[in-house]
């Protein structure tokens, strides 16, 4: 049997690297002459550099910059050239006039995973590194850029990234405001730059189409895990708004811009550097799908495991293992979801041909948290066991023989 294994992070527990080995390892000891393929997903938080860098055997180049809360750190970009790449995946993106690709990952550097629970604090956190990444990327002579965008612990409309790469700030007696963040957004009443961005082209993956502000907005919805308490939001809010204002101001951009969607990703990180005159969103799966070859993997597959931290609703709004569960499903099929919490009501959005029994929830119902997320690869590994034991005693019955010259006594 040919098997797709094709999970997603599950966030502060596993990679989607480490997920779909600890699946291939179980596949090993019960199904060792079973022929299995993989292909980690990315949403354009962590594992996106890797994925598509390695997926092309192209160069790693590390540097060491700031991470959210400005120490330094080892963070690696991707350099990949488009002769390696498949001629759909250059006529998706119109790659084909360029030679180098740069691959950031965001959370490379500004990635939640690199502080404590007692250091997110939305207010004193910066994508600073991520403009660093950036700039190495164009640094190294690339033809453009894509970045994922995704996994932050900030939400500074992306400004630490503009300051990276050449943007400064001033308060109110001309001096330059350094290491910007939101606390210090109250003491911001100019913007300037002294030389034009020198950027390539930048295509900003994202599958999140928040806009920045309002109940669905970067703050309203991933500020609390990042660290905002809620009776602060009015009051980040407003100084966001006023940054936002300032921002497109100075690069002359219509402020209707805040409701793009995607300018909500990341904190709005995706607002900042879309405000850069060459650079724009592109879907953040769709690029996977297209670098992996993921329809041409499902259709060669005769079962599909996959999976991610939490599937919900949500999931359905462009994420990896939704979208495969809806390409597995039009080519007719089977595959399995995993999850540390699948919510419930999910029936409305399943296609006919796939039933909720596809969806499994690893974590027990009197499982905490913390336990669940440490608990990751053994939690994985007993629900794909049991579900690769299904599919063996199903392959199993279908496979006894009567024959039908036997006459039976009864």
């Amino acid at each position: 049997m040919n098997v797709l294994l094709s999970f997603d992070k599950f966030k502060d527990s596993l990679t989607a690297h480490e997920a779909c080995n600890i699946a291939e390892q179980v596949f090993t000891e019960l199904c060792p002459d079973w022929k299995i393929e993989k292909a980690p997903l990315s949403d354009g938080g962590e594992g996106f550099f890797e994925i598509l860098t390695n997926c092309y055997d192209g160069e790693i180049v590390s540097e060491f910059v700031s991470n959210p809360i400005f120490k330094k750190i080892d963070a690696n970009i991707g350099v990949v050239t488009t002769k390696s790449l498949p001629d759909s995946i250059c006529e998706s993106l119109n790659l084909s006039q360029y030679n180098l690709i740069g691959i950031v990952e965001m959370a490379q550097a500004s990635g939640l995973q690199h502080l404590n629970d007692s250091e997110r604090d939305l207010w004193k956190t910066s994508t600073f590194g991520t403009g660093e990444l950036i700039q190495l990327a164009a640094n190294v002579g690339v033809d453009v850029i894509i970045v994922g965008v995704g996994g932050s612990a900030t939400s500074d409309l992306g400004m630490g990234a503009l300051e990276a790469l050449g943007v400064k700030f001033f308060d109110k007696e001309g001096g330059t405001i350094e290491k910007i963040t939101p606390e210090k957004w109250p003491d911001v009443v100019k913007v300037d730059m002294e030389t034009d961005l020198k950027l390539p082209p930048i295509f900003i993956a994202t599958d999140v189409n928040n806009p920045l502000f309002g109940e669905n907005g970067a703050a309203a919805i991933y500020g609390e895990q990042k660290g905002l308490k809620k009776n602060d939001f009015s009051r980040f809010e407003f100084y966001a708004k006023e940054m936002a204002n300032l921002l497109c101001d100075f690069f002359k951009v219509d402020y209707k811009i805040i409701d793009k969607a995607g300018c909500g990703a990341a904190g709005g990180v995706g607002f900042g550097l879309n405000l850069i005159s060459n650079a724009h969103f592109i879907s953040g799966f769709k690029l996977i799908k297209n670098w992996l070859q993921l329809s041409d993997k499902i259709k060669n597959s005769e079962l599909i495991l996959t999976g991610e931290g939490s599937f919900d609703q949500s999931s359905f709004n462009g994420k990896g293992p939704a979208e495969l569960l809806l390409t597995a499903s039009k080519y007719q099929k089977k595959i399995y979801i995993f999850a540390g919490n699948i919510s419930k009501n999910l029936n409305d959005y399943l296609p006919e041909n796939i039933n909720s029994n596809q969806l499994i929830q690893i974590t027990p119902q009197d499982y905490l948290l913390q336990d669940a997320l440490r608990d990751g690869k053994m939690l994985l590994s007993e629900a794909v066991r049991k579900c690769i034991q299904l599919e063996l005693d199903i392959k199993n019955s279908q496979n006894i023989f009567v024959d039908p010259n036997l006459d039976f006594d009864v």
